[in-house]
């Protein structure tokens, strides 16, 4: 196809031609030589314009055209409900394992959080704007766990929707916001809770990453890392120290200075991407098993991370919102994987801070 735009760039071309899928998506898909400009391989910012020839794979448009209801053929019939937290005729909440994406990019894809959801409900696919989506009301990176909420139908995806948006952890109004709870572990000893409200922005020098794009005079002050790019958004953490245990026991190298891990508390509003990971990171604590935002100078950070799997350890174990339909504040917990609690059993810390129910509501009065 012949781009009818003027000096625009291929990434953004593609999602207005098939908007479907992200803009990160497309720059993946671009990076896999999957779209060319005149015949030849091209980048995700070439600047394409009107005598510019672009084509896009076929067979890669027919496959991906194909996610919904044919992805639950590779799920075990029990797989969903050994996940499932809460469901009703309107929503369904899982308990995400670590190591599943909250959804596909292609066919092939192993199995998503999506399809546990697609198991539950046949209409899932078509209830949000986004085919590969479904009606995912979050997402969780893919090495986090933890409560996860879907709609049902197209209805319940618009009246869930706002609600999930415009969440603050200040003001939990009972029509308007949501509010989520994370338990993670990070490098360090936190000493008192912390209050990061630095601006998220994509990382100029790295399109895997994400990074504090501004700072607020009123919060601990940070220096941000790499240069931000593209618009920057509002992001609010908050942390609460839980417990700490010291680690330098378990490091090989026992040159190496005492190192301590904090189990800390996260409370968030509406999520940016990666936002507890580069508000931990910025704030001096990064998170246990983090190698995207583990800093390159300390060598105990990364032995622990290569010991301990290498995996960032962050659950969303609580999450409280205003159920339109029910006219209700619901209150949900999740507990964090067996592997959450082996490695807290390794470093001396004691998960003792898990909600006694796992779902509970408020009528409005």
């Amino acid at each position: 196809m012949k781009s009818e735009a003027t000096l625009q760039r291929l990434d953004h071309y593609c999602w207005q031609l098939h908007p479907d899928k992200s803009v990160n998506a497309w720059r993946a898909l671009i990076a896999q030589g999957l779209v060319r400009v005149n015949g030849r391989p091209a980048s995700k910012g070439t600047m394409i314009g009107r005598q510019d020839q672009v084509t896009i794979d076929q067979v890669f448009l027919q496959r991906t055209s194909e996610l919904g209801p044919g992805r639950t053929k590779h799920l075990s019939p029990d797989a969903a409900n050994l996940a499932l937290v809460y469901q009703d005729d309107y929503i369904i909440v899982i308990n995400k394992p670590s190591g599943m994406p909250s959804h596909p990019l292609l066919l092939e894809d192993p199995v998503t959080a999506a399809d546990l959801f697609a198991s539950l409900e046949p209409k899932f696919w078509s209830a949000g704007p986004v085919e590969r989506e479904g009606g995912l009301l979050q997402r969780l990176d893919n090495d986090s766990s933890g409560l996860l909420l879907a709609a049902r139908t197209v209805q319940a995806w618009h009246e869930f929707a706002p609600y999930f948006r415009t969440a603050t952890i200040d003001n939990l109004s009972q029509e308007h916001s949501a509010k989520k709870s994370y338990l993670a572990l990070v490098h360090g000893t936190m000493e008192r809770p912390l209050r990061c409200n630095l601006s998220i922005s994509h990382d100029g020098r790295d399109s895997r990453k994400m990074t504090v794009a501004s700072i607020n005079d009123h919060v601990l002050q940070v220096k941000a890392w790499g240069e931000p790019r593209g618009k920057a958004r509002e992001a609010l953490s908050v942390f609460t120290p839980v417990a700490q245990a010291e680690t330098s026991h378990l490091l090989p190298d026992k040159r190496l200075d005492q190192h301590y891990i904090t189990l800390v508390r996260v409370e968030l509003g509406h999520g940016q991407r990666h936002q507890v990971r580069v508000h931990a990171a910025a704030l001096g604590f990064p998170l246990v098993g983090d190698t995207l935002y583990a800093p390159d100078d300390k060598q105990e950070v990364l032995q622990l991370n290569s010991l301990l799997g290498n995996k960032h350890l962050l659950h969303a174990h609580e999450l409280q919102f205003w159920h339109p339909f029910l006219e209700q504040v619901m209150f949900l917990g999740a507990h964090p994987s067996q592997k959450f609690g082996q490695i807290c059993d390794q470093i001396g810390i004691k998960l003792d801070v898990l909600p006694k129910k796992t779902h509970s509501s408020l009528t409005k009065s």
